[in-house]
């Protein structure tokens, strides 16, 4: 009885990390309605830019200095030393330099109430569903 209680706890606490580690399934990337330097003047851990050719960037702790935004770009590259079927990476961070004329929008992540309901409800169907599986208490009267 012992092991079937064990491993339920330890199924539970699996679903349990898995939900609050993936939360950040909740947020969206709004754009702004103001001007790109305004928005960018402001304190910002992570904002996503989209400059006038198209292309989007995700640039943390942006900041506008002059006519440009600088900031850092976080990047991966394939370890050296790695089997090719592993596929490892090391990860970092590159700096990013973007005029400010080449700007087309910027858009700050914010959490999305819709998103977070159903991200918590299929949650919750992840965690019956695994006490499920466990079976059966053998406790009670």
């Amino acid at each position: 009885m012992q092991s079937i209680l064990t491993k339920s706890r330890r199924r539970a606490v699996a679903a349990i990390l898995l939900a609050t580690s993936a939360l950040s399934a909740c947020n969206a990337w709004v754009a702004q309605t103001a001007p790109p330097r305004e928005v960018l003047e402001g304190r910002h851990e992570q904002v996503q830019i989209r400059t006038t050719d198209g292309r989007t960037h995700v640039v943390n702790f942006p900041e506008v200095r002059g006519a440009h935004v600088l900031g850092l770009k976080s990047v991966a590259t394939a370890k050296d030393d790695a089997a090719l079927h592993q596929r490892q990476f090391r990860h970092g961070f590159d700096t990013l330099r973007i005029a400010l004329a080449d700007v087309h929008s910027v858009a700050l992540a914010r959490t999305s109430p819709t998103r977070t309901v159903l991200f918590l409800g299929a949650m919750g169907g992840v965690v019956a569903a695994v006490l499920g599986a466990a079976g059966p208490s053998n406790f009670g009267p």
